[in-house]
């Protein structure tokens, strides 16, 4: 993640665990820790488990040792890797399904909340004997208040998804987006900053040969 303004702000390679850096330590823990998802049929998340756990050791891999520093480190960590956070994050890759039987070229709409609020119109483009092809469009919110900063943008996103017919979970997506606002630091006496926000994001499923994905 990168500001014209502010230069370099995060560049972190999980695995690369850097001993002295609380950050890529951070995010080296979350790797390999389970979080379980149960989904309703249209892919919208019922209900997240681990991630409270996901904080907590997030937290003990900062290298925090006084309480009040640890508290205040899960608090903000909660906010974007505890339960809740995580269901609004992974809706964007699971709740992609109509609630009724659709054809090629049919469309369908539903909504994500959260701090990226997205209003999504999806299309059924191809399905064949292994793989689903839906693309998407959104009208898209971010609207971000933290206790230093705030972020209040509205913009567009086009994603592109190919899921497996076996298992419905995605096997690849892309989500392009641009997004126009404002943002104000506290330490700039909240004077509003005109933001542009340009993203390209790319998932891929990581077949796990020893644990298949059950329907």
């Amino acid at each position: 993640m990168s500001s014209s303004i502010q230069g370099e702000l995060m560049d972190v390679h999980a695995q690369e665990v850097d001993e002295s850096n609380m950050q890529s330590q951070i995010f080296n823990s979350l790797l390999n820790h389970p979080v379980n998802i149960i989904l309703a049929k249209t892919g919208d998340i019922l209900e997240v488990k681990g991630g409270d756990n996901l904080v907590t050791k997030m937290a003990a891999a900062s290298g925090l040792e006084d309480q009040f520093s640890l508290n205040m480190m899960k608090k903000s960590l909660e906010k974007e890797f505890g339960s809740e956070a995580l269901s609004n994050s992974y809706k964007q890759m699971t709740f992609i399904y109509p609630s009724k039987k659709v054809k090629l070229e049919d469309t369908w709409k539903n909504q994500y909340s959260g701090k990226l609020q997205a209003n999504n119109t999806w299309t059924l483009k191809a399905i064949s004997t292994d793989t689903i092809n839906v693309t998407g469009t959104a009208d898209v919110i971010m609207d971000v208040t933290e206790a230093a900063t705030a972020m209040h943008l509205k913009g567009t996103q086009k994603t592109n998804i190919t899921t497996s017919t076996i298992t419905g979970f995605i096997k690849k997506m892309t989500v392009e987006g641009i997004s126009k606002g404002s943002s104000s630091m506290a330490q700039m006496q909240d004077q509003e900053i005109p933001t542009t926000i340009a993203s390209f994001t790319s998932y891929e499923l990581i077949p796990n040969l020893n644990e298949p994905i059950n329907n």
